[in-house]
This record gives C-alpha cells, structure tokens and sequence, in this order.
C-alpha cells in the first residue's frame, strides 16, 4: 500500500459494490451498453492513428494475453494472475471466463481494444459490484492508458461512462 494515501486499486473491494438508494446490492450491469459505446468509439477513431492494433491470429493475442497478464502493471495493481487461454468463439460477442482462466475472441474482436476489455475481466476481482460497473470501467481507463496512452484514454473516458 502506498505510503501516506492508498491509490485506488488498492482500497477494499468493498467500496466498489454498487448499491441502490436503500443500500441493497445492485446486481443489474446498467453501465454495460454505455462501455461498448465507448469502447467502440474509440476504436473508430484510433483507426486513424497508428495506435491500432488487430492481431492476425489466435496465437498473437495468446502472446498479447500472456505478456499483458504477466506485466509488473498488471501484478501491481491486480496481483499475480492465472494464465489464461484464448479460443475463437462464434457470433457476435466476445467472452471472458475468469473462473475457467479464458478468453473466447470473435473474428470483430481480434483487436487490442477489445482484447484489453476482456483481459480487464480476468483481472477483476469477484465482489466488486457488476461486471460492467465502477471498479471494471477504471480498471478498463487504466488498462487502455497503460497501453494505448493519455490521449486514448482521453478519448474513451470523454465518451462518457462512469468510471469512479
């Protein structure tokens, strides 16, 4: 922890369950659509840089995955994780399975963007509200300005969603 004042991801994880006006746990994951706009936008607009990134196969983000979950970033902030496995998946959506250590990509979501989306569900821990919610839409800002860069992050947070 730090020295005089704990950074956020080191707070109890019992800050971020989102809870109702009454105080009872909030199960619902309202934020989800919001994130994939978001998510969406910025991929749209980074198309434009240089900062975009799809991987030409499985086995490139398999190394992605592995490099990203293994990096002292990642270790500092979520601790040591568990490797994990990425599989293609059918259809329109991606998957993470934190309890079976995978990942399941589409033939869309071969891309950084999406892939730090799913990797930010492995790292996050159980208890901290709803999938989609506060602690995973920071832990998501973070992950893409470690890796994409301030003007990135910029870009994915003025998109509006909750993020603290």
């Amino acid at each position: 922890m730090a020295e005089d004042k704990p950074k956020w991801y080191e707070l109890p994880h019992k800050r971020w369950v989102e809870k109702d006006s009454k105080g009872w746990q909030v199960w619902t994951d309202s934020q989800r659509q919001k994130l994939y706009d978001a998510e969406n936008r910025l991929r749209n607009r980074i198309k434009k840089t240089g900062l975009y990134v799809e991987f030409g196969s499985l086995a490139e983000a398999q190394e992605y995955a592995d490099k990203f979950l293994s990096s002292a970033w990642v270790v500092q902030r979520f601790g040591k994780q568990e490797p994990i496995t990425v599989f293609w998946r059918g259809g329109h959506t991606c998957t993470a399975n934190k309890a079976l250590n995978r990942i399941k990509l589409t033939k869309g979501g071969m891309n950084e963007v999406v892939l730090l989306h799913e990797l930010c569900h492995i790292t996050h821990p159980y208890g901290t509200g709803v999938a989609h919610g506060r602690y995973f839409a920071r832990s998501f800002l973070e992950a893409i300005d470690h890796k994409l860069g301030k003007e990135a992050k910029r870009l994915c947070g003025s998109f509006t969603f909750k993020s603290m």
